[in-house]
């Protein structure tokens, strides 16, 4: 057994090490080697060390270089309540996308940073739920209930549930474990 174990306390301390190497590194040396691209000779490399360059240097700038930075970038004043971090990776986006020579449209940049709400997932339907077409029966209160599974629900009354404790609730203005109220599973008891 290994008497040497690293523990999560080490990491952040190997984090900073990096980080401080990669500040550390001479103006003109890449982070990464690259292997696939242009020649160093004014070729693609070249202008990617020359946009590292300028990021670590975005890096050490303060609050009041970095607005005027943003301005320069931009044309624009800076939101006034954005932080450094915030102007930092803003206009370090900005640089790489030109350095990729694919400029953004006018304006996208704070669209980026924006929230988007999720994609709809997919309902997943679990593998002991009955088969779309099933008609489930129950008696409840002297009334003949009938629950017809759907693919994307469950139809009561011309009514489309989206579970079974749902429809269950519809029927006795209660939540009930749905399953259990529609007799797909026994209730268990205690001995």
């Amino acid at each position: 057994m290994n008497a040497r174990r690293s523990s999560p306390r080490a990491y952040p301390e190997l984090a900073k090490k990096v980080r401080e190497k990669a500040l550390a590194l001479p103006p003109g040396e890449p982070l990464l080697s690259s292997t696939g691209g242009e020649d160093a000779a004014g070729g693609k490399g070249a202008h990617m060390t020359e946009t590292i360059d300028q990021i670590r240097e975005l890096r050490r700038l303060e609050l009041p270089e970095l607005r005027k930075r943003y301005q320069k970038v931009f044309g624009e004043d800076p939101p006034p309540a954005r932080g450094r971090a915030w102007l930092w990776k803003q206009v370090a986006w900005r640089l790489q996308a030109e350095a990729a020579q694919s400029p953004p449209e006018p304006g996208t940049h704070l669209k980026a940073t924006l929230k988007t709400p999720a994609p709809a997932r997919p309902t997943r339907r679990t593998p002991d739920l009955p088969t779309a077409g099933t008609v489930i029966t129950r008696r409840w209160r002297g009334r003949d209930l009938e629950l017809r599974v759907l693919e994307d629900g469950f139809e009561l009354e011309g009514v489309v549930q989206k579970t079974l404790s749902a429809a269950a609730k519809a029927v006795t203005g209660a939540h009930w474990n749905g399953r259990l109220f529609w007799g797909l599973v026994g209730r268990k008891r205690k001995k």
